[in-house]
């Protein structure tokens, strides 16, 4: 929830004691809740040393702009299993090297 919401409640008389409770327990005051602030990662280093040496796939790569790279190496390392990692991981260099992105 953002404090302008927050605030033009209070304001309209909206805002009960439970909203405020759940307003001030939040995890991380400072984030404003959207989802692309959390869907940022990097590569593990592992990850990262297998793809590099793809030249051809880690070249298409390293063109994409950030928000791309950000995305793309959040969807590989999101999965909670490693075989799931590994698959994403696979098909994110395959489709770099067909000079292809996975997501638009």
């Amino acid at each position: 929830m953002n404090i302008r919401l927050v605030a033009e409640l209070e304001a309209k008389g909206k805002m009960t004691d439970a909203g405020r409770a759940v307003f001030a327990a939040r995890p991380n005051p400072e984030s404003n809740g959207y989802t692309h602030t959390k869907r940022e990662g990097a590569l593990s280093r592992a990850f990262l040393a297998r793809f590099r040496k793809n030249k051809i796939a880690w070249a298409f790569f390293e063109r994409q702009p950030p928000g791309y790279r950000k995305s793309a190496a959040w969807w590989v390392m999101s999965a909670k299993r490693d075989a799931t990692q590994e698959r994403r991981l696979v098909k994110l260099m395959e489709s770099c090297l067909a000079g292809k992105r996975l997501m638009a």
